[in-house]
């Protein structure tokens, strides 16, 4: 049996109207979703930093941290003084609906823990057909097919050429 909910997770089950007013929340009109799920260790405000330098002044990018509860004032703190309000943002608590609309909004998922700690979201991400960038030999980096479902990657510089290759493939102006 499978531990995913797979009427809600699944290639294109969300509808146009579901992502439509997802995108509006979440202020994606005109940008390609980058979906960064949820890291269990300090990794993510490295994460953030290096996203900063890498994507300063790039506007069709947005970059969405699923962030704990006990992160968010820390996270904004790190985006107001790295200037990132406008390109990074906290998805907040989304209800399961609203996470498996968020999966198919994005071009595709990252996950920058460093743990072994396995995380779910993955799968998740995975089942609605996302592609995965995940940290290699992180607990979640098991379930990455290289190249069928995703990559595996070591340093922040090979995570964003992937990004950038998924944007311009899943983005606006669409090369594929």
């Amino acid at each position: 049996p499978s531990a995913i909910d797979t009427s809600l997770f699944y290639p294109g089950g969300a509808r146009e109207a579901q992502k439509e007013a997802l995108a509006e929340t979440l202020s994606l009109e005109g940008k390609t979703a980058v979906l960064c799920g949820v890291c269990d260790d300090d990794s993510i405000y490295t994460l953030v930093e290096k996203w900063a330098e890498a994507f300063r002044g790039d506007d069709t990018l947005q970059l969405l941290i699923m962030e704990r509860e006990e992160q968010t004032d820390e996270l904004l703190s790190l985006l107001h003084s790295l200037h990132l309000a406008q390109s990074v943002s906290l998805t907040g608590p989304l209800s399961r609906e609203e996470t498996a609309v968020c999966y198919q909004l994005s071009c595709c998922y990252i996950s920058c823990s460093q743990s072994e700690e396995f995380h779910f979201s993955a799968w998740e991400a995975a089942a609605c057909g996302t592609p995965l960038l995940i940290r290699q030999g992180s607990g979640t980096a098991c379930i990455v097919e290289n190249k069928k479902n995703g990559f595996v990657w070591s340093h922040e510089s090979e995570l964003f050429d992937l990004v950038r290759k998924f944007a311009r493939i899943e983005g606006p102006g669409k090369e594929a």
